[in-house]
């Protein structure tokens, strides 16, 4: 009988430890917020990292999920604690193109990351210009979100100082820069 116990925790445990994050994880873990989740927009594994692109009323946010001992999906920052790695204001109910940038540094470690991401819903998009500092970055490889968004992570290990954001259509003609 004991046996059989250990048995089944052992393979329930194995089980949780091995189920990639849902949309479920991210209403449960953003349950508490003042902010409520309107839409998860996807969930994507990029390398090692799992990370998250969701709005609220007001933002556009992107986190990265990582298990606990328990098998369960957080919200982490890449220094473990409990946060998000950016929010870009939406400017208004019928913004179809979200860009923004945000990032951290560790003093102690002297580690820079930026995250760029984005949102866009309009369809004449098809790259994203980053400049940041001397380094220029075109993306046109794209996340499909719900609703026919389309997303973009970039994760540079830079600080972030100084940057644009630039989404033009099949004309190179700027649609939407950020700032403006």
């Amino acid at each position: 009988m004991v046996a059989s116990l250990i048995v089944s925790l052992l393979l329930f445990y194995v089980l949780l430890h091995q189920r990639d994050p849902h949309e479920g994880d991210i209403y449960r873990i953003t349950e508490p917020w003042t902010m409520q989740v309107t839409d998860i927009l996807a969930i994507e594994q990029i390398d090692d990292d799992w990370f998250v692109f969701f709005r609220t009323s007001d933002f556009l946010h992107l986190g990265r999920l990582e298990k606990n001992l328990f098998g369960t999906w957080n919200l982490v920052d890449f220094h473990q604690g409990d946060a998000l790695l950016g929010s870009i204001p939406i400017e208004g109910t019928d913004s179809n193109v979200v860009l923004g940038g945000a990032g951290y540094s560790d003093a102690g470690s002297n580690e820079d990351k930026s995250f760029f991401f984005g949102m866009i819903d309009n369809p004449a998009v098809n790259k994203v210009i980053v400049e940041q500092k001397d380094s220029v970055y075109e993306i046109t490889d794209f996340i499909h979100g719900t609703h026919q968004t389309r997303l973009f992570l970039l994760i540079t290990d830079q600080e972030i100082l100084s940057f644009s954001i630039t989404a033009y259509d099949h004309d190179d003609t700027i649609v939407h820069s950020y700032p403006q």
